[in-house]
């Protein structure tokens, strides 16, 4: 048998079929919401307040690769407030709701930017969940590795101000080993009086003062460490940057952006024009050239930075032209 090879990606438009069958149970959505989804997904696709991710096995037949899916939602500041006043159970199922229903519009590009550089951001993972959940399967531990990386990846960078995931109590030992703290047990709601103990939900979460008085070291507490952007890149390059960081070939970059091979190569050389303005010297004495024989040199050196600094990749006000 072939040893697993795992990827985290973006999903694309194909992928979404796949997608809707690696849900959570307790998720329980009406069968209507359910058929929903894929549209839904697909309209939210590279909208900046819709963070998805997959990890998929290349081994496996095309039918089966997503062996994950996780989607979070930056939440409008007026709900994020109510929400932290109340927690209500089923809160996933609800902000579904009101994304299908319209009732809820995710905040744009201009409105996660002036968060990132004020109070912050207010995040809840609609779910995560992978087809093999054994905890005695070394396979699931694979996926899971992979899993953490891309939490990392998708969700740092940004200046979160409250993150939330629900879980039931099966989720118990991965919410402890990523860091969350139990924001809200719903077990004596009346609201749930029908609803099986197994399958309660629980509000496990941070908040940035909490993880701040934690040291370094748990997944969740990576993803609140935050500073403004050195370079202030544009809109369309900082899209670039974000989704370059999941090694995409040039051709699935050229799709993602819409741009020509041309296109794709100012966009680059617009990069390292602004890096080089910014900060004298980061490319050493390579000279400036766009995606010629040093190129993909200086690419490696942006892309390794920018994995350690996110923040490059994402909203922020006053960014270059």
């Amino acid at each position: 048998m072939n040893p697993p090879r795992l990827r985290y990606r973006i999903p694309t438009l194909d992928d979404l079929t796949g997608c809707a069958e690696v849900l959570p149970p307790w998720l329980a959505l009406p069968d209507a919401l359910q058929g929903q989804l894929p549209t839904l997904w697909a309209g939210m696709l590279g909208h900046d307040a819709a963070l998805f991710g997959v990890v998929e096995d290349l081994n496996q037949p095309a039918a089966q690769r997503i062996q994950g899916f996780g989607l979070t939602v930056i939440v409008p500041p007026e709900l994020a407030d109510a929400f932290a006043r109340q927690p209500v159970p089923f809160s996933a199922r609800l902000a579904y709701q009101g994304l299908a229903s319209g009732r809820w519009q995710l905040p744009g590009e201009r409105d996660i930017a002036r968060a990132n550089a004020a109070e912050g951001v207010s995040m809840l993972v609609l779910h995560y969940a992978q087809r093999n959940l054994d905890l005695q399967d070394p396979y699931c531990h694979s996926v899971l590795h992979e899993a953490l990386e891309m939490f990392r990846i998708v969700h740092g960078g940004y200046r979160i101000q409250r993150f939330w995931q629900e879980g039931t109590p099966a989720d118990l030992p991965f919410m402890l080993d990523m860091g969350f703290r139990c924001q809200a047990d719903f077990d004596g709601d009346p609201r749930l009086h029908e609803v099986a103990p197994a399958a309660r939900p629980q509000l496990w979460g941070l908040t940035r003062e909490q993880a701040l008085a934690q040291l370094p070291g748990t997944v969740v507490r990576m993803i609140f460490d935050h500073q403004p952007p050195q370079f202030r890149l544009s809109s369309t390059q900082r899209r670039l940057l974000a989704l370059a960081l999941f090694d995409d070939s040039d051709e699935a970059l050229l799709n993602r952006l819409d741009v020509s091979p041309h296109g794709l190569k100012k966009l680059w050389r617009g990069i390292y024009e602004r890096i080089e303005d910014r900060s004298p010297g980061f490319f050493g004495d390579a000279p400036l050239d766009d995606e010629g024989k040093r190129g993909p040199e200086k690419r490696r050196q942006v892309l390794a930075y920018v994995r350690q600094r996110l923040e490059e990749a994402r909203p922020w006000p006053g960014g270059s032209s």
